[in-house]
Formats: C-alpha cells, sequence, structure tokens
C-alpha cells in the first residue's frame, strides 16, 4: 500500500452512495487533535481516490485546510461496490459513534451484502464477523431496522430496546385508529350503553342537558408541564398531550357545568395534580359543590418515581378531590380515604395517564348503583368507561385525542 498526501478536496466521497452515519459527532474536537498532534491514522482510498474508510478524518483536515495522509489500497478498484460497502459497513460498526437505529440498518445491510457475495453466508457467520457470541443479536438488529423503517420516528431511540417497545405501541396506535370505525359501527348496532364523542369536552360539557348524570368520574390533565417533566429521550405521547395551558381552566369549566348536569344526589371523583389539590378544591366549592376536606389517596405501592432523586423524594401517590350534591348519600359506607392498587405497567398502559380499571371500580363501589348515568369528560383511553360498564352503568365520555377516542370505543365495545 502506498501512502500519499492529499488535498481533502481531491478525495471522492460518493454521495450517491446511502451512509448510514448520518452524524459526524464531534469533527470540532477531531481536527483541533489533528492540527495539535497530527494525523495518526491514515485515510484509506482506492486508486481512483474514492473515500474506503476515514471520513471524520477527511472532514476535519477540511475544516484544519490541511493535507490528508491516505493510503492507497490497490487491491480494490472504484466499481468493486459490494466490497466497498462490505468494508465501509464492517469498520463503522466496531466504532461507538453509531445511534441505536443506525447500528441495526448497518449490521441488516451488512449481512445482505455478505450474503451477495457468498449465497451461503448465514446470519451466524455475520455474528462471528461483529465478534458477537450469539447470532440471535443479529437477527434482533434486522428486526430493529424494519421496524425504524416502517415507523421513522423511532430514529432518535436511545437504544434498541427502547425502538422495540415504541414500535409495539405505535403498531397497537396503528391498528387501533384503523379499526375506529368499525367499532363506532358495532357500537351503534349493538346498541351498547354507552355514547363517546371526539370532542373538546371544555365546549361538549355545555351540551349535557340538565340533572341528567348521577356520578362524574373523571382525570383531567393536571397543568404539570408534562412534557418538561418527561426525562426519556423518546416518548411515545410527548406530541400529543399538552397540558401546560388548560388544566386549571378544565377544572374550571367542569365544576360550572358539572354541577348544573348533575342530579341532586350525585357523587364526583375528580384526579388532581397533589400540587394543585386545595386550589381546585376551591374552585369547586366556588361553584356550590360539598367537598370532602382532605384528598382521597391512591396509594400505589412503596416506591415510586422521581426525575430528581438526589435532592426529592420519590412520588408513591396521587390524590382524588370527592365532592358531593347535597342529597346524596354513600352507598358502601365507613371506607378509608384511602386506596392502595398498583398502578399500571407501561407496557400495559395504552394512555399515559391511564388508571387501573380496579382502581375506578373502588370509587364506583362507594357512590354509584347499577342503572345510573356516568360521565368522564376526559376519557382518555377509556379506563373509567370501562369500569363504569362492568359495574352496570350507562356511560358518557368526551375525549379531544382521535387515538385516545379509538382506544376507549374499542374497549367499550366489548360490554
Amino acid at each position: 500500500m502506498k501512502i500519499v498526501e492529499l488535498k481533502p478536496e481531491e478525495i471522492k466521497v460518493r454521495q450517491e452512495r446511502q451512509r448510514f452515519r448520518n452524524e459526524l459527532g464531534d469533527v470540532a474536537g477531531l481536527a483541533d487533535s489533528i492540527s495539535r498532534i497530527g494525523q495518526i491514522l491514515p485515510v484509506r482510498i482506492t486508486q481512483e481516490n474514492v473515500l474506503i474508510d476515514g471520513g471524520r478524518r477527511v472532514a476535519a483536515c477540511l475544516m484544519n485546510q490541511q493535507k490528508v495522509i491516505c493510503v492507497y489500497d490497490e487491491t480494490i478498484s472504484e466499481d468493486d461496490e459490494l466490497l466497498l460497502r462490505t468494508m465501509e459497513l464492517e469498520g463503522n460498526l466496531y466504532r461507538k459513534d453509531y445511534t441505536a437505529a443506525e447500528e441495526a440498518r448497518a449490521v441488516r445491510e451488512l449481512h445482505k451484502l455478505k450474503q451477495k457475495i457468498d449465497p451461503t453466508h448465514t446470519v451466524r457467520d455475520t455474528a462471528k464477523i461483529l465478534g458477537r457470541k450469539s447470532h440471535a443479536s443479529v437477527i434482533s438488529d434486522i428486526q430493529v431496522a424494519d421496524l425504524v423503517d416502517a415507523f421513522p420516528a423511532l430514529e432518535k431511540a436511545k437504544n434498541k430496546r427502547e425502538i422495540q417497545r415504541a414500535a409495539k405501541t405505535l403498531e397497537r396506535t396503528v391498528a387501533t385508529l384503523e379499526s375506529m370505525k368499525k367499532h363506532e359501527k358495532e357500537v351503534e348496532k349493538t346498541g351498547t350503553n354507552c355514547k363517546l364523542k371526539l370532542c373538546d369536552a371544555l365546549v361538549e360539557m355545555a351540551n349535557v342537558p340538565d340533572n341528567s348524570i348521577d356520578i362524574v368520574i373523571t382525570d383531567p390533565l393536571y397543568e404539570i408541564d408534562y412534557k418538561n417533566l418527561k426525562y426519556r429521550v423518546w416518548d411515545r405521547y410527548k406530541d400529543r398531550f399538552d397540558d401546560s395551558y388548560k388544566g386549571l381552566e378544565a377544572y374550571e369549566v367542569l365544576a360550572r357545568e358539572s354541577f348544573r348536569f348533575t342530579t341532586n344526589n350525585a357523587h364526583l371523583y375528580s384526579f388532581v395534580g397533589n400540587e394543585h389539590f386545595y386550589k381546585v378544591r376551591d374552585i369547586f366549592v366556588s361553584n356550590n359543590w360539598l367537598c370532602y376536606i382532605k384528598p382521597i389517596i391512591w396509594i400505589k405501592g412503596t416506591t415510586g418515581q422521581c426525575n430528581v432523586p438526589s435532592v426529592w423524594p420519590a412520588s408513591c401517590y396521587e390524590m382524588i378531590l370527592y365532592a358531593r350534591k347535597q342529597d346524596s348519600q354513600i352507598v358502601k359506607q365507613a371506607e378509608p380515604d384511602w386506596i392502595h392498587v398498583k398502578p399500571l405497567h407501561a407496557e400495559q398502559k395504552t394512555h399515559e395517564f391511564e388508571k387501573p380499571v380496579e382502581l375506578i371500580e373502588d370509587l364506583l363501589d362507594r357512590s354509584a348503583l347499577p342503572g345510573q348515568k356516568l360521565i368522564d369528560p376526559f376519557m382518555g383511553s377509556g379506563a373509567i368507561i370501562e369500569a363504569a360498564l362492568k359495574r352496570g352503568l350507562y356511560c358518557v365520555g368526551f375525549d379531544v385525542d382521535q387515538v385516545s377516542y379509538a382506544t376507549a370505543l374499542k374497549r367499550a365495545s366489548k360490554y
């Protein structure tokens, strides 16, 4: 192999050939290093000056306006497309600056290229090339690459496990939306005892008839700046929910309209962000609801979640506001002001803020009777609706999010 020095502009980077490494990383830092201590490793090129390996070094030398130390590989021609591609992929796969999606795609492409060169090449052979103990990891990478192709939003996922988990959610979402119209027709045909509507509850609540609802159980967005509190790189719900601007406004409308459309013996349970409990309670009191002085506590377990565990304790509970009309009577009396129910695991949820059906059933047992009418103006994916249908109640539900509405409709069609 012959070593030469070339201007960066003299090295050909074939732009028509797809590259998996879209991010070159800290080129400025590499340029500074090369300017201080020189270029340690030469760039590998063909006899025609086509780049085989060393794109970051070429970019750094271009930034420094200095020549690139290159080594000619006389065994490779510009026309050896399969071999050039294979060498690029094998070299890059041993480096750390691939994203999870890029690495998965590169493994898949390497395997396909090897099979083109040698039809007898197997997944186990690819695993050996990559120095992996198991061929299952290669199979997993191929599957992950296919998932990213199907759902480009997963490109920024931090690892392959996150891609696989998120893809399952996206697959369910697509399937749910596709089946929405079918379930709407099924609900209409079977005459199920619920009426769900895709709408803005802050508007639609004004259309609920006076004195028509016996029990309200709902879970409005809390106005806790959800998007900024989340710390996951890829969040499957981040583009669907924004509670930073109308959380408390929702409670204002809910308190006013629900007092109008409920009967004189009605009960109301509303989940509330812990930091807003007494502010929300004051809103309901000012709208003539009789409110329990303390929250009902939903105990989730002995461990909780905290985004800054070095300075704050973990939260293991949520608060529920209980309010009633003047003539209401508790059905299941002397129940404690706390409920211990485990929260849903992330894999079980169809909505980020979904509550366990078991928890809602506990609230219904305290205050509702079969045949009564329940409303959930912020129904999400329909956990409250499902619990009410299981208890023999007639249900009304609203939600502004299409995916949530479709999921709730699907759940309701089973009853």
